[in-house]
Parts: C-alpha cells; sequence; structure tokens
C-alpha cells in the first residue's frame, strides 16, 4: 500500500511539475515552413504582441470592432496544419493529449475554442480562424455564428441594428451580405471582393458557397468552450487532488 500511494504521489507530482512548465510553453509547432508563415494571403503579416489590441473597448462602433478584430486574428493565425496531426503538447494540457491517442479526429487535430489560447498557438486552419473570431466578437458582445460550407468555414455577424456580415477571416475578406444572399450570388461576390485570387481559386469558391452550408449552433459552441475550460481546470486539479491523498496515507503509514 505504500509502494501504490507513493507511485501516485510522484505521478501526480510529474503531472504537476508538466502543468508549471506549460504555463511559459509556447504553444505552437516548431516547424512551420517558412514560405507558409510568410504566405501572401495565408501567412502572418502582422504578430499580435499586445493581447490588450483584443479588447473592442472604448470602441463603440460594432463595424469598427468586427474589422479590427478580424484584421488583428488573420494577420497574426497561420493557415497550416501538420501533415500527420494537431496534438496538444503534454505541457499545454496532458489530459488532450492522452485523448489525441483514443482515434477521435476531435482530439487528434483539435481546435481551441478559447480564443487566447488559439492566438498563443498561431496556426490553424479555416475553422480555427473563424473559431477564434467567433471567440472574440463573443467577448465584445457582438452576435456572431460560425457557418461551415463543404470546403470552407466562416463567421456571420448580426449587427445590432439588423444588418449581417460575411467574414471570412482566412482569407481576410468582408462581405457585407448575409448567407443567402452570398450562396445565391456567390459568382459575383467572389469576383468582387475575392479580386487579388486566381481564376481557379474563386471558381473554387463559388462552388462552394453554391453548395450545402451548416450553421453551428451558438450551443454547439459554448459546449466545447465550456468543455475545454474545464478540462484546463481539470488538468490541475487531478494531479493536485492526488498529491494531497497519497501524501495523507503516506504520512499515515509513516505516523500511524
Amino acid at each position: 500500500m505504500f509502494i501504490f500511494n507513493l507511485s501516485i504521489f510522484l505521478v501526480s507530482i510529474t503531472l504537476l511539475i508538466i502543468n508549471i512548465l506549460g504555463l511559459k510553453y509556447k504553444n505552437r509547432v516548431p516547424n512551420i515552413p517558412e514560405a507558409k508563415i510568410k504566405a501572401s494571403i495565408f501567412g502572418q503579416s502582422k504578430k499580435i504582441e499586445n493581447e490588450r489590441l483584443l479588447n473592442p473597448y472604448p470602441l463603440k462602433d460594432e463595424k469598427i470592432v468586427v474589422n479590427r478584430l478580424m484584421s488583428l486574428i488573420s494577420d497574426h493565425m497561420i493557415h497550416y496544419l501538420p501533415p500527420d496531426h494537431d496534438r496538444i503538447p503534454l505541457t499545454i494540457n496532458w489530459l488532450l493529449t492522452f485523448l489525441s491517442f483514443t482515434g477521435v479526429n476531435y482530439f487528434k487535430f483539435y481546435e481551441f475554442y478559447n480564443g487566447y489560447r488559439a492566438i498563443k498557438k498561431e496556426y490553424g486552419l479555416c475553422s480555427q480562424i473563424a473559431v477564434t473570431i467567433w471567440y472574440f466578437l463573443r467577448k465584445a458582445t457582438i452576435k456572431n455564428k460560425v457557418i461551415r460550407f463543404k470546403g470552407h468555414v466562416l463567421n456571420l455577424v448580426e449587427f445590432s441594428n439588423g444588418e449581417i456580415w460575411v467574414v471570412d477571416g482566412d482569407y481576410r475578406v468582408i462581405m457585407p451580405y448575409d448567407l443567402l444572399t452570398l450562396c445565391k450570388y456567390s459568382e459575383k461576390l467572389v469576383n468582387q471582393y475575392y479580386h487579388d485570387f486566381s481564376v481557379e481559386q474563386k471558381n473554387r469558391l463559388i462552388e462552394i458557397y453554391k453548395g450545402k452550408v451548416e450553421i453551428i449552433s451558438g450551443f454547439n459552441m459554448n459546449s466545447r468552450l465550456y468543455f475545454e475550460n474545464f478540462i484546463f481546470l481539470v488538468k490541475w486539479l487531478i494531479p493536485i487532488g492526488f498529491i494531497a491523498y497519497s501524501l495523507n496515507n503516506i504520512l499515515s503509514f509513516i505516523h500511524p
């Protein structure tokens, strides 16, 4: 029994040290190709050195807030996904690391729902960028939803005056139209707003916007965010709880 409790104590101490190391660890894949980082559309044109810039206040105009947040996030995030997996490192969250080996793609290619964690990660596909924009617009109390086409993910922003914008953070494009208009006039809008793209890229987007679209519910998004925050709390509670439990048993054995 003593050996068992000692083992629990040592494992828990190890997990606690891993957590502490993660406080200073930069959560970024170290081998992103330089061409990906400096890509004209998908690269990183300007890093967010000060996270306070993501705070929309004291700006009052919702449209200025949306433009500002989209630009900050899009310029900072690199469009990239590691070829084999996107597992969260042990030092960031060892629970998510273990879950990534369950075979569930949600954990194997994990995307952060907490925008601050995504910003520190610095990379992701269109879905990660859309979720990051969703998080900070939500924080700014601006209504928005994540919309998923087969091949692309964007944000649908609804302003307090009823106006709707489609925000494409991955391509750094804002279209001041609703979803129905985008789907119906995709050819016209793509040619108008994606003017730096090749004919092939435009044609691909036109076909995407003509296809099936899914609006991700707020319940779904918030549930994933709450789950993530819970997992990041539990990664501390588990080792601390087991350290207290095993240490108490060890001391009881030594001093009955």
